[in-house]
């Protein structure tokens, strides 16, 4: 029903290609059958349809991934901030000076965060939380990220659905997400 003519037709295919898949796209495409088709003049819109939905589902899955990622930074920062006046009161009990026939300044956890909350109000619990939660996140991203595009890609090689991953997919996802996150 809507032709174009040879000429407008390719550079629309080829302006399509090159958004998609960069200039390498245009000449591995070339000498295929569509391709050599397209630009003799046959129905563009067509090819102009196809290509708009495989840069769809890229677009698609790279939001996806991108979508792992933050709510991997999200997730780990948010567990660092909330276990740090627990790691503070670690920290601070480790680093006492206790002199022998002295009662040691902090015993333990709660005494530990009582005591800091008193002496340095709520705000002295999450003292130097900042850099932590900021080095955390990246880690937790890498995390997540990594597990959820490993589960996709096994998925998609052995022809399931994601959610019917054997366990030793699952697995060997999760080891590859401990891979990227430890590197």
């Amino acid at each position: 029903p809507h032709q174009m003519s040879g000429r407008s037709g390719a550079v629309l295919v080829a302006a399509t290609l090159f958004l998609q898949a960069g200039l390498g796209s245009l000449a591995a495409t070339a000498a295929a059958p569509t391709a050599t088709s397209l630009i003799a003049g046959y129905h563009f819109p067509t090819a102009i349809l196809n290509a708009r939905q495989e840069l769809t589902e890229t677009v698609k899955a790279t939001l996806s991934a991108s979508k792992d990622f933050f709510v991997g930074a999200s997730a780990g920062g948010l567990a660092s901030f909330m276990v740090f006046p627990i790691d503070l009161a670690k920290t601070r009990m480790q680093d006492q000076i206790v002199i022998a026939g002295q009662t040691p300044k902090y015993t333990n956890t709660f005494q530990t965060l009582a005591k800091v909350a008193r002496s340095e109000g709520f705000r002295g619990l999450y003292s130097g939380v900042f850099p932590v939660v900021i080095g955390t996140a990246p880690s937790s991203a890498l995390q997540l990220g990594c597990n959820n595009q490993a589960k996709a890609w096994f998925a998609r090689n052995i022809n399931v659905d994601i959610t019917g991953l054997p366990l030793h997919f699952e697995v060997l996802s999760g080891a590859v997400a401990g891979m990227c996150q430890g590197a």
